[in-house]
């Protein structure tokens, strides 16, 4: 979900803001909480941005739910739409996160897909 604080903070900061969103209820929400930013439909792997149209290209939490296919397109374009010089911000959670995420609310005694389980036994006082 397009987080219009975190918007208006870069907006503020005197960037031109423009977003991609592939799914349409998420676009509506997100023109609606954004007014006055450009948010496109669109993929990632086909971003709807001349060459060098950006001086900042930033993703959040994307490339991991691509199909790892997908992966090298999405990098290519947004290198293609970044201009020389510019910035590329990516953040992607770790497959295997050793803060436990990844083994919460899994019951199966192996822990998640087969994975041996990271729960002891439980020890009270």
């Amino acid at each position: 979900m397009w987080n219009r604080d975190q918007v208006g903070e870069i907006r503020n900061l005197g960037f031109e803001v423009s977003g991609l969103e592939p799914a349409s209820e998420m676009r509506r929400l997100a023109n609606a909480a954004n007014p006055g930013v450009d948010i496109r439909d669109g993929s990632i792997t086909a971003l709807p941005y001349d060459d060098g149209t950006f001086n900042v290209v930033l993703a959040l939490e994307v490339l991991r739910y691509l199909p790892a296919v997908d992966n090298e397109t999405a990098w290519r374009e947004m290198l293609r739409v970044l201009r020389p010089g510019g910035t590329t911000i990516v953040t992607m959670v770790n497959r295997w996160p050793i803060d436990g995420t990844g083994c919460t609310n899994d019951s199966r005694p192996e822990g998640p897909q087969g994975a041996p389980s990271l729960s002891g036994p439980t020890v009270s006082s």
